[in-house]
């Protein structure tokens, strides 16, 4: 996956994010909204195969980009041809 730093919001070419920022960066890398309550979700009770990487700042909560786009990766995986080789698609 080929992430274009020209392409994002000025705000989103950071290296850290807040929650907030964090899922819009993830909606503009992969196309599929992530509300801020998903990685909220995903930090106390992570699904299988876990959220996001994220940092503790006293009660602040930062995300890396380097760890989202790890992430980003992970939930997009390998291309397809066919949803049959997977089993089924799934983002």
């Amino acid at each position: 996956m080929v992430i274009y730093m020209d392409n994002l919001p000025a705000h989103l070419q950071r290296r850290w994010f807040r929650t907030a920022e964090a899922a819009e960066y993830l909606e503009h890398v992969t196309g599929v909204p992530h509300a801020p309550a998903t990685l909220e979700g995903w930090r106390v009770r992570p699904p299988k195969g876990g959220g996001p990487e994220f940092h503790k700042v006293g009660r602040c909560v930062t995300y890396y980009r380097e760890q989202l786009d790890r992430f980003a990766q992970r939930r997009v995986g390998a291309p397809i041809t066919s949803t049959s080789e997977a089993g089924h698609a799934h983002l």
